[in-house]
This record gives structure tokens, C-alpha cells and sequence, in this order.
């Protein structure tokens, strides 16, 4: 079966399970041709770009839009801006549909990216079609939305269908597992993370934060805590080194196998509420704080969760001090979660294979008959 990879690459949390998926993928026989990610004011991370074996696209692509300080998501402006794009985003249709020609793809696996979700509404190609996100695990019956905010909500699920246009299965990604049934053709699947080792533990706080104006916010929890060392990952346009605006306070650019480093060794994590970093501290048994960027409703969904499960500490800023204060009484051991992310392998080559299987039989009947 030869499969696309379509990528959001709104924060790290996609391109993170692109790669593991790949990963997975590549002990069985279905080839990755190629891999498409959306095109924005965001750079494609090189670390993403060098992780391929295979032709990498980038169309255009819709992001929030965001305050002067580019911190908070402004989703009337999203809306109104991005209307007015169409066009555009067309085009990019056209050449997502050219690309999987090309390539002679059999099925396309979309990590959350609005294109992909567009082009399978409007060109209904015969392809087969799989959606990845944390976003449809909503559709669980025990999911427990905000109470405030109902439009937000209303938006949310929408975009979860434009996201999910024409897919075969939708792939729940979960912080555990459950045998409960989600609506429709939509599955419980364990996150896609690479399971690692803790190392010994330092005394630093890791952060790390989508939107690069929260530096200032961490910029003046730091001065509460000046003795403490604070390591933080941010994604700033045209900034490729480390930055140090206090003592004890480093911001670093994006790269995957420093991140991980720096995140085996913390003795916490706070960062803005996204699914698949929190995964990957939790995996290593580590004291989580989440912080929602204002004005994105699925990362207030993602911080509620953690609350209500009680895995991780939900703050409304980055209260570095408050977070400490966790930290001291918090002993985190997440054996369940664990013995879930390590049944990832299993469960996604079976599933691909399995579709693979599927689609075999479905083509030697068709010309049979």
C-alpha cells in the first residue's frame, strides 16, 4: 500500500506522530511516498524536513491568526481572514491532488491538516483516507467539554468534520485506553509517541510554548524565581539560536532530539496545552503543568482533560512558582499510561495492515468480476 503523510505543523505535536507512525509503518510493507505539510508564517522545522526518506511537499495552508504580541488566537480574524483566502486554499487542493497522482497514492493519512480535510470534500478521490488527532476523541462518550463557550464548541466540532471529510476511519488518539465505542467510524487508538527513558533528574524547569509572545510572560515569572534555571523550546520566526534574556533563562529554538534531551532530564514540564508533549512527559513520569493559549479552544478541551484525570496541573499562566509548588508535592507514576503507549506498535501495524488487506481484496474481487 503506498500511503501520503498530509501535516499540520502548528506547534511540534503532529509532526511528532507523523514520525512515529512512520516509524511503526516501516516494519511492515506499506511504503510512505510522499509527505505533505501546510505552508504558513510557520517554517517547516529542518529536523522535520531531514527525517525523510521520501519527496516532502508544502502547500498553502490556513493558521490562527494572532495578536500583536503573537500570543493569543484571534478567531473571528482566523475566520474572516482566511475567507477570504479561498481561492488560494483551492489552488492548493489542485496541488495536493496533482502531488498524490504523482505518486500513485492508495491512502492518505491526514495529521489534523485543513487541506487534506478540503480536498477529500471537494475531489471524493477513491483513495482510502485515515485522520489522526486527539481532537476526535470528543466524540467519547465520558468527554467532558468546558461549560463555557458553546460557539467556541460548535466552531471545534465543525472543524473536526473539515478535518475528517471523506476518511474511512478517524483515529481518537487518548491519554488511556477504554473499550467505550466513539459515534461513527472513529476509533480509541494510543498516542504516537516514542517511549523513552527518564535520565537522572536536574534541577531545571522545562517549558515550551507554540506562540513565541508568552516569552514575556515567562520572561517576568522567571524574576519571582531568579535562582532557578528555566530552560524553554519556542517556535520564533528567523531565530536559530539560543537566547538568554535573564540568568538561568534560556530560550531554544525548535529541535526534536534536544527537546527530548532536555525532557528526560527536567524535573518538570510546563507547556501550552497541546496532547502530544504532555504524552511524552507523562511517559517519562514527569510533573506536567498545562497553560492554554488564549483564544484556542482545543487546548482548553486538552487542559480540562488533564485536570479531570488528574495527571497534570491546569494553570491560566505560566506561574512558574506555582507550578514549583506542584511540582514538590507531585509524585508522578503513570504505570496504565505507560502500558498504553507501549501497545502503539502492535495496534497501528495490525490496523494499517489490516486496511491493506482490505483494499487487496476489494481490487481482486473488482477485477474478478
Amino acid at each position: 500500500m503506498r500511503v501520503a503523510f498530509v501535516v499540520q505543523i502548528e506547534g511540534r505535536g503532529h509532526m511528532t506522530q507523523a514520525l512515529r507512525l512512520a516509524n511503526i509503518l516501516s516494519q511492515t510493507d506499506i511504503s510512505i511516498e510522499c509527505v505533505v505539510t501546510g505552508k504558513n508564517e510557520r517554517k517547516v522545522p529542518a529536523y522535520f524536513r531531514e527525517s525523510w526518506n521520501c519527496p516532502i511537499y508544502a502547500i498553502e495552508s490556513p493558521t490562527f491568526v494572532k495578536d500583536s504580541e503573537n500570543r493569543e488566537v484571534k478567531l473571528f480574524s482566523s475566520l474572516c481572514f482566511h475567507a477570504l483566502r479561498i481561492p488560494r486554499y483551492l489552488q492548493s487542493c489542485r496541488q495536493l491532488h496533482s502531488i498524490l497522482k504523482r505518486h500513485r497514492i492508495d491512502a492518505v493519512v491526514n495529521f489534523h491538516e485543513f487541506i487534506s480535510g478540503l480536498y477529500h470534500f471537494i475531489y471524493r478521490p477513491s483513495h482510502l483516507s485515515f485522520a489522526v488527532s486527539h481532537s476526535y476523541f470528543c466524540e467519547h462518550p465520558g468527554f467532558q467539554f468546558p461549560k463555557k463557550n458553546r460557539i467556541n464548541r460548535w466552531l471545534f466540532r465543525m472543524n473536526n468534520k473539515i478535518m475528517s471529510q471523506g476518511t474511512d476511519t478517524k483515529l481518537a488518539l487518548s491519554f488511556f485506553e477504554t473499550d467505550e465505542k466513539l459515534s461513527g467510524h472513529s476509533i480509541v487508538a494510543p498516542p504516537l509517541i516514542f517511549p523513552d527513558e527518564p535520565k537522572e533528574k536536574n534541577n531545571f524547569l522545562l517549558a515550551y510554548i507554540v506562540n513565541d509572545g508568552y516569552a514575556k510572560e515567562i520572561i517576568t515569572a522567571h524574576q519571582k524565581i531568579p535562582e532557578q534555571t528555566v530552560h524553554c523550546f519556542w517556535d520564533r520566526k528567523d531565530c536559530d539560536e539560543i537566547i538568554s534574556p535573564r540568568p538561568n533563562l534560556f530560550f531554544h529554538p525548535l529541535n526534536r532530539k534536544k527537546f527530548l534531551e532536555y525532557l528526560r532530564t527536567c524535573k518538570g514540564y510546563i507547556t501550552s496545552a497541546g496532547f502530544e508533549s504532555v504524552c511524552e512527559a507523562l511517559y517519562l513520569n514527569k510533573p506536567v503543568g498545562v497553560v492554554p493559549t488564549a483564544g484556542q479552544y482545543e487546548q482548553l478541551c486538552n487542559a480540562a482533560e488533564v485536570e479531570k484525570l488528574g495527571i497534570g496541573l491546569h494553570l491560566n499562566s505560566f506561574d512558574l512558582s506555582g507550578f514549583l509548588a506542584f511540582i514538590e508535592k507531585s509524585s508522578a507514576r503513570n504505570n496504565e499510561f505507560q502500558k498504553w503507549v507501549k501497545k502503539a506498535e502492535s495496534f497501528y501495524q495490525i490496523f494499517f495492515t489490516q486496511k491493506k488487506q482490505k483494499q487487496l481484496y476489494s481490487l481482486a474481487k473488482s477485477t474478478h468480476v
